[in-house]
């Protein structure tokens, strides 16, 4: 409950403000890292609401941003297809990359079943990778924020109909 409504109260808030893509992104990887460092022994209160928090919030500036690129530029009369390819790219990219980080997190076979420390271990590396990715996708979005403000843009366009203090 604590990520999703972090997400939602982010969401609302990234919707009135600009420029809220890179920090989203760099807050959701911070968030991830700290979720590795989950004890095995950890609390709810000391050791995973902190990073839920974090994680959702992160989510949820970096979502709206992303779609309003996604339909910047569109057309009014096809915007509900660019709004079916953005769901459709985020079902398609989310049931990856939980693939990809499942195939990180599983611990080496072994004749026995994997102890707390083994599967730890296995879910530790995989949220660093997730982090990794999200700084990543930080990264890309600083350089094309940069390209921007070299070019005279201080953010992207707006989608079309829309104010301009919804840009992402």
């Amino acid at each position: 409950m604590p990520l999703a409504a972090a997400l939602m109260a982010a969401s609302w808030g990234a919707g009135r403000l600009r420029g809220t893509l890179l920090p989203g992104l760099l807050v959701l990887a911070a968030g991830l890292l700290w979720l590795a460092r989950l004890p095995i022994e950890g609390a709810f209160l000391t050791d995973l609401l902190g990073p839920s928090v974090l994680i959702g919030a992160g989510l949820g500036l970096a979502f709206v941003p992303l779609t309003a690129l996604g339909v910047a530029g569109v057309e009014p009369r096809h915007a509900g297809i660019a709004g079916g390819l953005i769901n459709t790219s985020r079902q398609l990219g989310g049931a990856l990359g939980l693939a990809i980080l499942t195939a990180l997190a599983h611990p080496a076979a072994g004749p026995a079943a994997p102890g707390p420390a083994a599967l730890a271990h296995g879910y530790r590396r995989a949220l660093v990778a997730a982090a990794l990715t999200a700084l990543l996708a930080a990264a890309g979005a600083g350089v094309l924020l940069l390209r921007g403000h070299r070019r005279g843009a201080a953010t992207p366009p707006a989608p079309t109909g829309s104010s301009p203090a919804r840009r992402g």
